[in-house]
């Protein structure tokens, strides 16, 4: 507010008029505009801050989800891949004459191991692989002090470990299965080098040889159903190397799901 204000200057006897500022007084009107602006801002700050919680509790909320189902979501692609294993081996079953035939029955040195187990584990690997040294390792240490295995003694197991190598030579060979409750394809044999090309899995060095289109490369285990001869799962190593022991059951339950599945999708 601008207020005149008349001064006298003595001697001269003259006078001006200066202007002077004095403090504007806020009326109500002022007042309430003034808290609206405020209130805006307090809201303003107040929506910003519940956004920025909302997008932390999202990001924490996706995080918890992802570590909590990713162990289920993955039992769930691995279970799916080996029903399409199943299946693919259950397609096998018929000749061409019609008459059913379980699709390793042509292959006599797994006779043994999958009349007398549930399960049959197909090992994969070679002493000279150093990749395939953790895994025997792994295998000792989960079956190796267990009676849970099949042996050349007989009696029905639960597991058959059947080692199919790719060692150079027969000492090599004989070497790595000594003191081992493994069952295995004799280096001699024929079948080595048959199963390698049925499961398309070998080592680098044998694919010129085999002539094959590789799916799996050493080490690998292939754990199958000895009743129906389908593969239960192509990752059995990696199962040995995270759950030890346990992976026995982990490869029952998936069996027992496959089964209840298959019999479901009959219905």
């Amino acid at each position: 507010m601008l207020v005149r204000q008349r001064r006298s200057f003595s001697g001269v006897g003259a006078s001006a008029t200066l202007p002077i500022f004095a403090p504007t007084v806020a009326g109500p009107q002022h007042e309430q505009k003034r808290h609206i602006r405020m209130l805006g801002l307090s809201v303003m700050l107040i929506d910003r801050s519940y956004f920025i919680a909302w997008v932390v509790l999202i990001a924490v909320s996706i995080t918890i989800v992802s570590l909590v189902w990713r162990p289920f979501l993955a039992l769930l692609a691995i279970k799916a891949q080996s029903v399409l294993h199943y299946n693919h081996q259950e397609g096998e079953q018929y000749t061409s004459v019609g008459q059913s035939s379980l699709p390793l029955s042509k292959f006599s040195e797994l006779s043994y191991a999958l009349e007398n187990s549930d399960l049959v584990a197909l090992y994969f690997a070679a002493s000279w692989c150093p990749m395939s040294s953790p895994i025997s390792l792994a295998l000792d240490r989960a079956f190796g002090k267990a009676d849970m295995l099949l042996t050349n003694k007989g009696g029905r197991k639960n597991l058959a470990i059947v080692y199919v190598s790719s060692d150079m030579t027969l000492d090599e060979f004989d070497a790595y299965i000594h003191n081992r409750n493994w069952l295995s394809v004799p280096f001699e044999s024929k079948q080595r080098n048959d199963l390698k090309r049925h499961f398309a899995t070998c080592a680098k060095r044998e694919l010129e040889e085999l002539n094959i289109d590789r799916k799996h490369e050493i080490p690998t285990i292939i754990v199958i159903d000895s009743n129906t001869h389908g593969i239960i799962t192509s990752n059995g190593a990696s199962d040995v190397d995270q759950m030890g022991e346990d992976s026995l059951q982990h490869w029952k339950d998936i069996q027992d799901w496959i089964r209840t599945t298959r019999a479901e999708m009959t219905l």
